[in-house]
């Protein structure tokens, strides 16, 4: 096939008897493995990244459990589910994701409902909720979402910070 292309191309069997769809075949296949690889690291380390962060979410929200965010894609959107202790029909939409046609309208409401959840879990660490909808912004959004999210898992929460200066300020008008 692609030897077709080459020789359609003009870059055929007469460019150094036919090595040149033999470099170009292996050349594509080296560069799509080498983008293959690196997007397989990358997610890895965002796999790591976020099950480390919804763990730590999970201590600080009092979760029994909060180990299972280590389960491969849904572990965090389950925490998320726990903390904000919402209803567990939700989650019978993933049988839907495997029915034609009502797929489309499952997987679209499983998402307002993972970002309400969301919502809740940054307010029961002390974080405002609206900072899942910056998730909504395309291309840049996700990066945003997962720097939001370490900032709520090792991040001092604001109501904290708040209390702490009052206390502060009311420990130097005692003085």
């Amino acid at each position: 096939m692609i030897n077709l292309f080459l020789q359609t191309a003009g870059l055929g069997d007469d460019v150094f008897g036919g090595m040149v769809a033999g470099g170009a075949l292996a050349g594509l296949i080296g560069f799509l493995a080498a983008f293959f690889v690196l997007f397989l690291l990358i997610g890895i380390g965002v796999y790591i990244y976020s099950s480390f962060a919804f763990v730590r979410i999970g201590k600080k929200a009092g979760l029994s459990n909060p180990n299972i965010a280590w389960i491969p894609g849904v572990g965090p959107l389950i925490n998320a589910f726990r903390i904000s202790k919402m209803h567990w029909w939700p989650w019978l939409l993933v049988i839907a994701f495997f029915i034609p046609i009502l797929n489309f309208f499952a997987i679209v409401l499983f998402a307002v409902y993972a970002y309400i959840w969301m919502w809740k879990m940054f307010e029961a660490v002390g974080r405002p909720g609206w900072w899942v909808l910056l998730g909504l912004i395309p291309i840049a959004g996700g990066i945003i979402l997962l720097i939001l999210v370490g900032i709520a898992a090792w991040g001092e929460p604001e109501t904290m910070k708040r209390t702490v200066v009052k206390k502060k300020a009311v420990q130097k008008r005692r003085r």
